[in-house]
């Protein structure tokens, strides 16, 4: 079986209240990308390859939706962080560019993922921030996924030297 993937079999995702040890919620059926998965302020965000999902972390109703293609099959590559209100999604492929929903994923050479994007998507709303080139990390294997690090509301990312302002993505 394939774990990885868009052909992949589909998981189940549950929230838990770890207090009571009570299942709050479950959706079957449910493509999280590998290291795409993040949950803050009352909030549960993940990738399923061809977007960012986010839902109410209590009962599990969907919230909003952004497009934010992956290219790459495997997915292995990508980070998903959330900080200071901003969902930052690290990746290889299509993201929305000033605002606008890519209409598909298409690889710089067929066969490849397009190249790393490091999109910033506001919490509350999933409206479009900025988008950057990202920097893959050190460590080389496309099944690792990258460092992404926000510290005093600056984002560092994979082997960049440049720490970036969370909320504008300028340096």
């Amino acid at each position: 079986t394939k774990r990885f993937g868009k052909d992949a079999l589909d998981d189940v995702l549950v929230g838990v209240d770890v207090k009571k040890g009570k299942q709050l919620w479950r959706k079957e059926n449910t493509r999280v990308a590998p290291y795409a998965l993040s949950a803050a302020a009352g909030r549960v965000v993940y990738h399923n390859m061809d977007e960012l999902v986010c839902l109410d972390l209590k009962t599990g109703k969907e919230a909003w939706r952004a497009p934010n293609i992956i290219a790459s099959s495997a997915g292995g590559g990508s980070t998903l962080v959330i900080s200071d209100g901003v969902v930052l999604f690290h990746g290889s492929g299509k993201t929305p560019i000033d605002g606008a929903a890519p209409k598909k994923a298409v690889a710089k050479k067929k066969g490849r993922g397009g190249a790393s994007r490091l999109t910033a998507i506001s919490l509350d709303k999933g409206e479009f921030l900025w988008d950057q080139s990202g920097k893959r990390g050190l460590s080389g294997a496309c099944t690792q996924p990258t460092d992404l690090f926000v510290t005093h509301g600056v984002v560092w990312c994979g082997s960049s030297l440049s720490g970036l302002d969370i909320q504008t993505g300028k340096v």
